[in-house]
């Protein structure tokens, strides 16, 4: 004859003959002379710790499992973060520099424009905004600089303008694969800005120094900072 062990209020039941889920006592079915009772009850316990050792690694393979999922989804977010921002700090420019340097014109178009700050090449205290314009995308050149000067050396097809105050802009302009430069100045009036603030130079300059052997440069820009350096050299 069977004899059948309570099931307990706090148990669930489940389909198998000797199995429980519950703190209390163990839920099977006890044959009389297979096992003793004694030895039925501690096999229970038995298998009782080895279900919610189980149930322990189901939990923490779920928990790995949306540990993986949200390190992946942040990882996502930052390479998508990323990219919009070396995408934001591409500027754009529409416009020509023209120069006639040695007999014949030349002109540049010009497609991209940058936005970079650090001190003066020649009193550190003086902080220059310097405008980049470039027929070529030298966003990634520029962020490898360390310093100021290295982004002379990053135009070959374009022109820069100091912005340190005072009543003349200075300029530098570099094409034919650096074959050709000129650098000078011009009135403040040359360049007309709708928005000026530390992080963005949005504007038109409307340069003609072919009377002094100069550019003639007009452009529209939408320039980021792209970078600040603490180093003039």
């Amino acid at each position: 004859m069977a004899c059948i062990l309570p099931i307990p209020a706090d148990c669930v039941a489940t389909n198998l003959v000797l199995a429980f889920n519950c703190e209390s006592q163990p839920v099977g079915e006890w044959i009389p002379g297979s096992i003793s009772r004694m030895d039925f009850i501690e096999r229970s316990k038995e298998m009782r710790i080895g279900l919610i050792q189980l149930s322990g690694i189901i939990g923490a393979e779920r928990k790995l499992s949306h540990a993986l999922m949200l390190t992946f989804t942040i990882a996502l977010v930052w390479a998508v973060g990323l990219l919009w921002t070396g995408v934001a700090s591409a500027g754009e420019a529409k416009g020509t520099l023209s120069y006639k340097g040695g007999g014949q014109e030349e002109s540049v178009i010009l497609k991209h424009a940058y936005l970079v700050e650090g001190p003066d090449a020649v009193d550190a205290n003086t902080t220059v905004r310097r405008l980049v314009l470039s027929a070529d995308d030298i966003g990634s050149k520029i962020r490898g600089c360390e310093s100021m000067n290295c982004v002379d050396s990053q135009i070959s097809e374009g022109l820069e303008v100091d912005f340190v105050g005072g009543p003349r802009l200075n300029y530098w302009l570099s094409i034919k694969n650096g074959r050709v430069q000129y650098s000078g100045t011009t009135k403040p009036a040359s360049m007309e800005t709708t928005t000026d603030q530390p992080d963005k130079l949005v504007g038109k300059l409307n340069l003609d120094d072919r009377a002094a052997g100069g550019p003639r440069v007009e452009v529209n820009f939408d320039a980021p900072l792209l970078k600040k350096f603490k180093r003039a050299r």
